[in-house]
């Protein structure tokens, strides 16, 4: 090849990088086969408004759908209490092309409406090289169950007598925008720039349909320990799943924002959130009261 072809070459492929259509350059040099028709997936996925929709919504638990059964009764509107396993995302098995996934956790929520106040009390353990115990009470109101005080503890215990090594707790309040937290280290103050939900909040706006008719902007509260700002919960349409002995038609809600992985929630069609899915760290919707 002298230089001229290599520079021409080296010019057609720059254009089909920023076309961002890279791969027809080695069908450009087999002009006399004819073009490969694309596999149905392939334009399933092409056509979805949101990239990390599907496969990605449901890729860190494809090893664990075969044996999940969503839960068929109750509700998370009013008073609920649910139990999620945690499951874990592990590399692919190159044999399945599924991931390696195992439980190694649990999540325990509930909420209860106590006159102007909704309580949210929760229990999250998890376990591996370290356990962890984190459990919250807060206390929401409004519409959306804002958080206006919350008490959050943290231990890392010992795995061979459950002895705890390490406890953290804090103690936080939010007044007209302004959040005051208290813990060992001293006060924190800060201001949020919209309004402070807690994570657990979003399994009942869910079921109650505010998210699919629009868009939702919040500060997030998770595990009553940590302020994730500028988050954005929307719909991104209808999946197919495949779960235990059939497959199931689920509603996705993806949510993006500052000091997250792109997080999905799936959701039944009576609003039951029964996968939480963010890449290693995952949730499954156990039971349901």
């Amino acid at each position: 090849m002298n230089r001229r072809d290599l520079l021409r070459l080296t010019a057609y492929a720059s254009s089909l990088v920023l076309a961002g259509r890279l791969p027809l350059l080695s069908a450009g040099r087999q002009k006399s086969r004819p073009r490969r028709q694309q596999q149905p997936a392939r334009q399933t996925s092409a056509a979805k408004r949101n990239i990390f929709t599907e496969p990605p919504a449901i890729e860190p638990v494809t090893g664990y759908l075969g044996k999940f059964r969503p839960v068929a009764t109750g509700t998370m509107r009013g008073d609920f209490a649910v139990k999620y396993d945690l499951i874990r995302w592990g590399p692919v098995n190159n044999k399945t092309g599924r991931a390696r996934n195992i439980v190694s956790g649990s999540l325990e929520i509930v909420r209860k409406v106590n006159g102007r106040d909704t309580v949210y009390e929760t229990v999250e353990h998890r376990t591996g090289q370290t356990t962890s115990r984190v459990t919250t009470k807060l206390n929401c109101r409004g519409k959306l169950d804002a958080v206006v005080r919350w008490t959050a503890v943290s231990d890392v215990m010992n795995g061979r007598n459950a002895q705890t090594d390490l406890k953290f707790e804090e103690h936080g309040i939010v007044s007209n925008g302004n959040i005051v937290r208290n813990n060992k280290l001293g006060t924190i103050e800060s201001v949020n720039s919209h309004t402070l939900l807690p994570q657990e909040a979003l399994l009942s706006l869910l079921a109650g349909d505010i998210v699919k008719s629009d868009d939702l902007h919040f500060d997030m509260l998770q595990n009553g320990l940590v302020i994730k700002p500028n988050q954005t919960l929307y719909y991104s349409g209808q999946i197919q799943i495949p779960v235990a002995g059939r497959t199931a038609t689920m509603d996705c809600y993806a949510q993006t924002g500052y000091g997250i992985l792109p997080t999905h929630y799936l959701a039944d069609e009576h609003g039951r959130v029964q996968l939480i899915t963010q890449q290693n760290t995952n949730w499954a919707l156990k039971e349901l009261s």
